[in-house]
């Protein structure tokens, strides 16, 4: 069930707390039948003053103990553990490898992030708290009416069963909504993200009306999952309270022909009656959270693929044969995206502190090959964690002025981003660096000073750039260039062309 997110000792706590407002409650409803028992009785009349400050000191310290410490802490804690879900699957996601990645929209990982993360945290705090502490509450109430009554007892066991029977067909029509609907949630999220991000490319191919329509498209499929999804949610939210308002009604019957056969005071009435409606909302509740695990399992499965995926190994990890002069050994081996083959190659070498360019159309499989490359190197650090160079600043034509720099610059335009990256990625001290189109958005002068700056680095570290130009032909040792499933390996004194 929870796979990676076991039971925790510090839940015991959030348990005795809603344990203990229940035991409060029990207090209460017998003072008020025991009191009323004494005024019908005995007339009383001489404590009612002490009997009502006893009450209303008891129901401030209910109210304050059922808002502070059954409710609120426990709510605290879910939040803190869906943050906690949410951070991990990040993580996981930024750990997948280039295949399992492309599997699913940018949609689904936001869904993933969100939606089910969140729901995973609400998930455990329901089953690992609620349930258990509601369950125990259930069996302490029916222990108390069986004390009181035997048949009674087995009679508010009763409700159990038919509370069952009757919310198990609408959750399970939920279930099947949630599991089938829930990639209409994730292209709904996909093209909402996707046409927010390409506004200005749209606005200038003048393809609003088109991304209008088919956004409709999108988002009238996903309004007719949430439509018939909220109608058996409702239905099978309101059929226990509808039920426990029928059922309250017959044990108040059965209770009064108990009394008139002398069995139970009417003391014990009126206890039992103040009691029904907690016992049916606690009774209520237990099914609610196992409809709700019912229905959103599939969130629970969402998180623990991705958390799977996240150990699974690229496959290049047998691929890498390092000795004291090549940086890169291999041979006969393939490249795939899915089941279509990228290239094939022979055999490739590719020495240390050298520079290699990468030439090939889109979807040739350059970026493949790079995700082969990154194994060679130390990725796990975020360029951000580095501190930038202010050397580079001028050979980059950097100026910031009066721009706030953050993780996510939209205020720089694309030059000023490409520099922002290019400086980060510059001030790194790494033995391997891997350039994806460094020259995307720089005038001549920058372009030039980034050709001397990787100039600089030849000798020092190994370089892979990915580009179509030619500004770096001169000072490379290597050009890759993939054409027709062939990766030609041109040197600077021999080619070779590694045939399928």
């Amino acid at each position: 069930m929870f796979q990676y997110y076991s039971f925790k000792i510090q839940n015991l706590l959030y348990i005795l707390g809603i344990l203990i407002n229940t035991v409060l409650v029990i207090l209460f409803s017998y003072g008020i039948s025991y009191f009323l028992q004494e005024i019908l009785s005995n007339g009383g009349h001489e404590n009612l003053n002490h009997w009502g400050m006893m009450m209303l000191i008891l129901s401030i310290i209910i109210g304050f103990w059922k808002t502070i410490i059954a409710q609120y802490l426990p709510l605290r804690f879910q939040l803190k553990k869906s943050i906690h879900i949410s951070q991990d699957v990040v993580k996981n996601i930024l750990e997948l490898n280039q295949d399992c990645y492309i599997k699913n929209e940018k949609g689904y990982y936001i869904n993933l992030v969100t939606n089910s993360a969140l729901t995973y945290g609400t998930i455990y705090k329901h089953l690992w708290i609620e349930l258990i502490a509601n369950a125990i509450c259930v069996l302490v109430v029916i222990s108390i009416a069986g004390y009181i009554n035997l048949y009674l007892g087995i009679a508010m066991c009763f409700y159990i069963p038919i509370c069952y029977l009757i919310t198990h067909v609408a959750s399970k029509k939920i279930a099947e909504f949630q599991k089938k609907g829930l990639s209409t949630q994730d292209a709904f999220l996909t093209y909402t993200k996707k046409i927010i991000e390409s506004k200005r490319e749209i606005n200038i191919l003048k393809a609003n009306v088109f991304w209008i329509n088919y956004y409709k498209k999108i988002s009238n499929r996903y309004l007719k999952f949430v439509e018939k999804y909220r109608f058996f949610e409702a239905l099978s939210n309101n059929l226990p309270s509808v039920l426990a308002q029928c059922y309250q009604i017959g044990i108040l019957i059965f209770s009064i022909y108990m009394l008139k056969q002398g069995n139970i005071t009417v003391a014990s009435i009126l206890l039992i009656y103040q009691l029904i409606p907690y016992y049916n909302g606690v009774v209520s509740r237990v099914f609610e959270i196992i409809i709700h695990y019912k229905i959103n399992k599939v969130h629970l499965e969402r998180v623990h693929t991705v958390i799977d995926q996240s150990k699974e190994t690229s496959g290049f990890e047998k691929l890498y044969h390092l000795n004291n002069e090549n940086l890169v050994e291999a041979e006969h081996f393939s490249l795939f995206a899915g089941k279509e083959k990228l290239f094939h190659i022979d055999k490739l070498e590719i020495k240390k502190n050298s520079v290699t360019i990468i030439k090939g159309e889109n979807g040739s499989g350059k970026s493949m090959f790079v995700n082969y490359l990154m194994g060679y190197g130390n990725m796990e650090e975020n360029l951000f964690n580095y501190p930038l160079k202010k050397s580079i600043d001028k050979k980059l034509n950097i100026n910031f002025s009066n721009k706030n720099i953050e993780d996510t610059p939209i205020n720089l335009s694309f030059g000023e981003q490409q520099k922002l990256n290019l400086l980060r990625v510059f001030s790194r001290e790494e033995n391997v660096y891997i350039f994806d189109e460094p020259f995307t958005n720089l005038d001549q002068d920058t372009q030039q000073n980034v050709v001397e700056l990787i100039k600089e680095l030849k000798g020092k570290a190994s370089v892979f750039v990915i580009m179509h130009s030619d500004e770096l032909d001169g000072i490379s040792d290597y050009i890759l260039k993939i054409e027709d499933k062939t990766m030609k390996i041109v040197d600077k004194s021999n080619s070779i062309d590694a045939k399928i």
